[in-house]
């Protein structure tokens, strides 16, 4: 190789002024072999045989086709860089730098040549590194194992890759032998097979195991090429790869395949093997004839076999859709299900699942698949999709009629018939009714026009159906029908009558009339007679249902079904009708949102104790407030089924009632309250002054005896009693008319009440609050109300409490006024709080004035009575509310 310190430089110039000229400005830093040419020969010659680092080229000769041709062989030969020096065209630059010209400078810049001879030097040095590097990582690195051995198989080099493939190091093949380390059954096919290379240039040697670290046999697929007379190799060049991992698949390739041959023996499937380029179908197996009654080789020697065995229905888009997936490269798999023609004439239903085979282009070139028949999957899944989706359709909130016509569309589409129809036994069973039809129209007028349709239990089809209990066939050509001349006009052929079962019995029959023959119809039987006996209890449930809706819709009472969870799940027209709400307003919020707020927790109360299972029926009262804001009373009669969680209520609107009945109740209270004002004012003023008057004559008989005359012992004791029955008479007199109300108002009132109860019973502890504001506003018949239930309240307590302590407090905010009346007594048994007729009397006044009372027993003991009133909207009822106004004989 040349020095690189001191390169030697090839200077071929068409002038011996050039040459001179080049040599004095580089002479100095190279060594220069200058040849002079001055023809295109001598060009070629002095191209031959280089030993230089680098060409400098000055003429035109190399410009010229053949100088081109000649730098082009010399450029494929050898690396060794050229620069032109001249002045050339633009076309004569490319052409050059084509055939090979490393650089190029023009005659005016041969100042430069120096400084470009190194930057061409150094690019040619760094290409040269580059491909030695290439080399060894491509010998050393790559994943072939690369050998050279002599011709009777010793080593004489092995490549840095041994120690990858083999985890033998090179150095351990020194001075060994290659046969030595064959497996014995490879050895002596490999020996000849290696002894042959001596004479050609190149052979592939068959598939040989080699010995590898610890025993290990890898497989070997190589070559061998003869290099034995090339100076730097001198040998046999072995260039091997590992290909164990192969051998192992391809063993387990044929393993799948003799699986593969077993399991077509075992399956019920037809297998095929469709060849895409020849149109050539192998068929595998004995499946074609157990499948579909025929044989292999008829299938194979007809190219157009299968295809005109798939349905006509179905055969276009069949294969329409498999030509799109064969041509499209990224499909790989092709599935579909269709009918396909049996020997004897039936249609099967088949799945034909296949994979697609293709070639490195990614045209298909294989589809190997199977086809199952699913011919009794197909009809148990076609009926059960057609039993649940009739089953929804009779299941929807519609009538039984228009449910029953969707119905009849469905089967009509399935069974390809034209006219369907629905009989059901009446409720005497003495008939069979028309209940839905659909289809073409045999009569002038569409059933829902006509006057109901019905049959005895023997006439026309239903009744032959419902005589013998079984499915019935006719050819209406045949029949004798009053109808038959329309159906056939109509182009019906065939008609079919299937009975509906239910608990043993029929109870009715779907008839179906079609223009095809009684084959057809033969083939769906027992799908349509199994969909029927499985809707059937749906049917008559949906039956029952329609009739219960006839009573449901017609009731002027308010029905409806309650969920536990509280909301409304079912409500007749007279409940919208009296609540104004529609439907999906009542069925979409809460049932307590429709409550009056003061009986919502009472509601509350009676909807858990019906949920804890205490009672499954219930009677009570509650408000409604209607969408316009009116306020209806209702008379609920609730009976609770836990098994569906769900109540069923009946509610009577009795607010007329109810205001009659408050009317009665304000009449009655007002006529109370003036007999109990006339009978205090007759006690005050009558008995009273009389009880006065003859307290005055004893008194006066009594000082008319001698002084010194003992007085009689009576006398004294008849003037202490008549003392207190005048204190009881003011006493009972104050009771049934408290001056003090109707002079100082309820405060002051029941002020008084404590005041007086604490006088009486010096053990218990009685004190007032008052804490109502100085606006608010009662009615005379708000106080007087409010006053008589603080009355039999603190009498309560005192006579059955045994109480310490008693408190009245009243309060009020903007909308409400409470009397609270508490103490730490004994408090109220649960069981009786509402027998008494103390806290009856309680409960009727606060119903009168519209308000509520409530009995709770304090946890720290005692009992608290809380009244709650609305203030400033009370308007009592008079007696000339009751002028004119009819009540119910019981009031």
């Amino acid at each position: 190789m040349t020095d690189e310190l001191n390169p030697r430089l090839l200077l071929i110039a068409e002038s011996e002024d050039v040459m001179r000229c080049i040599t004095q400005q580089i002479g100095h830093a190279y060594t220069i072999e200058s040849k002079l040419i001055s023809t295109a020969s001598q060009l070629t010659t002095a191209l031959l045989n280089i030993n230089a680092a680098l060409v400098i080229y000055s003429g035109h000769f190399l410009t010229l086709p053949k100088g081109l041709s000649e730098l082009k062989a010399f450029r494929k030969a050898k690396p060794t860089p050229l620069i032109f020096i001249g002045d050339l065209s633009s076309q004569q630059l490319v052409n050059l730098i084509k055939a090979g010209a490393s650089d190029y400078l023009e005659n005016a810049h041969i100042d430069q040549l120096q400084q470009k001879i190194e930057t061409v030097l150094k690019e040619a040095t760094n290409r040269s590194h580059f491909h030695e590097y290439r080399y060894r990582a491509m010998v050393q690195e790559g994943a072939d194992l690369m050998s050279i051995l002599d011709t009777q198989g010793n080593f004489l080099f092995v490549s840095e890759s041994s120690y990858r493939i083999l985890k033998y190091p090179p150095g351990h093949f020194e001075c060994k032998n290659a046969f030595k380390m064959i497996h014995p059954d490879d050895l002596p096919e490999l020996k000849e097979a290696f002894t042959s290379v001596t004479q050609v240039k190149r052979i592939q040697l068959p598939r040989f195991r080699f010995a590898g670290h610890l025993g290990r046999w890898h497989w070997i697929e190589a070559t061998a090429i003869n290099l034995q007379n090339d100076p730097y190799i001198g040998g046999i060049v072995v260039n091997g790869r590992d290909i164990t991992v192969q051998v192992q698949q391809e063993k387990q390739i044929q393993l799948s395949n003799e699986r593969y041959r077993y399991v077509v023996k075992a399956t019920h499937d037809h297998i095929y093997d469709w060849d895409l380029i020849k149109n050539a179908n192998k068929r595998v197996g004995t499946s074609l004839r157990t499948l579909f009654g025929y044989t292999n080789i008829e299938a194979e020697q007809d190219a157009n076999f299968w295809y005109e065995r798939v349905h006509p229905e179905e055969r276009e888009q069949i294969y329409a859709t498999l030509k799109a997936k064969l041509e499209d490269p990224t499909q790989q798999l092709c599935d579909y299900t269709y009918k396909f023609k049996k020997a004897d004439g039936s249609y099967a239903v088949v799945y034909d699942r296949g994979y697609i085979i293709r070639n490195e282009k990614g045209k298909a070139t294989r589809l190997i698949g199977a086809v199952r028949d699913i011919t009794t999957e197909h009809r148990e899944q076609t009926q059960k999709d057609l039993s649940q989706q009739l089953t929804d359709i009779l299941s929807k909130p519609s009538s039984l009629h228009t449910n029953l016509e969707l119905a009849l569309n469905k089967l009509l589409t399935f069974s390809g018939a034209q006219l369907g129809e629905v009989w059901l036994k009446s409720y005497d069973e003495e008939k069979l009714n028309l209940i839905a039809r659909q289809g073409i129209i045999l009569d002038d007028q569409p059933l829902e026009e006509t006057e109901p349709i019905c049959l005895t239990q023997t006439d026309g089809i239903p009744g032959a159906v419902y005589h013998s209990q079984s499915t019935i066939f006719l050819d209406i050509r045949m029949s004798t029908c009053p109808k038959a001349p329309a159906a056939i006009q109509k182009g019906l052929v065939t008609a079919v009558g299937l009975p509906i079962p239910y608990r043993d019995k029929i109870v009715g029959s779907f008839v179906f009339m079609t223009p095809f023959d009684l084959d057809h119809f033969k083939a769906i039987r027992q799908i349509l007679e199994n969909v029927i006996a499985q809707i059937a209890p749906v049917l008559m449930q949906k039956k029952k249902e329609d009739d219960l809706n006839k009573f449901f819709n017609l009731s002027p009472d308010m029905l409806c079904v309650v969920g536990l969870d509280g909301y409304l799940k079912k409500v007749n027209p007279a409940f919208q009708k009296i609540s104004a709400y529609s439907d999906e307003e009542l069925l979409t919020q809460p049932f307590t949102n429709f409550v009056y707020p003061a009986d919502a927790d009472k509601l509350w109360d009676e909807l858990k104790r019906i949920k804890s299972g205490h009672s499954r029926e219930s009677f009570f009262e509650s408000r409604f407030v209607t969408k316009n804001g009116a306020i209806k009373w209702l008379s609920w009669n609730v009976k609770v089924v836990m098994e569906e969680k769900l109540m069923y209520a009946v509610a009577k609107d009795v607010t007329l009632l109810r205001e009659q009945q408050k009317a009665l109740s304000n009449a009655v209270q007002q006529t109370l309250e003036k007999e109990r004002a006339r009978f205090g004012r007759e006690l005050h003023d009558g008995l009273v002054q009389m009880l006065v008057g003859t307290k005055i004559n004893l008194k006066h008989f009594y000082t008319t005896l001698k002084t010194d005359a003992p007085k009689p012992k009576i006398l004294t004791q008849s003037i202490d009693y008549l003392d207190h029955c005048i204190e009881e008479a003011r006493t009972i007199s104050h009771g049934l008319l408290s001056v003090t109300l109707r002079k100082y108002g309820l405060g002051t009132a029941l002020e008084e009440i404590a005041h007086k109860m604490a006088a009486k019973s010096a053990g218990i502890q009685i004190t007032y609050h008052d804490l109502l504001p100085e606006s608010t506003k009662l009615t005379t018949d708000q106080e007087l109300q409010l006053y008589r239930i603080a009355q039999e309240a603190t009498t309560n307590t005192l006579k059955h409490a045994d109480a310490t302590e008693l408190n009245i407090t009243l309060r009020s905010d903007a909308e409400t006024l409470e009397l609270v009346i508490s103490d730490n007594g004994k408090g109220i048994d649960h069981n009786t709080q509402t027998g008494g007729t103390g806290m009856r009397n309680m409960q009727a006044r606060a119903d009168h004035m519209g308000g509520h009372i409530f009995f709770k027993n304090k946890k720290s003991g005692g009992l608290e009575i809380t009244v709650v009133i609305q203030i400033d909207t009370h308007t009592p009822a008079t007696l000339d509310a009751l002028e004119g106004l009819k009540l119910p004989p019981d009031l």
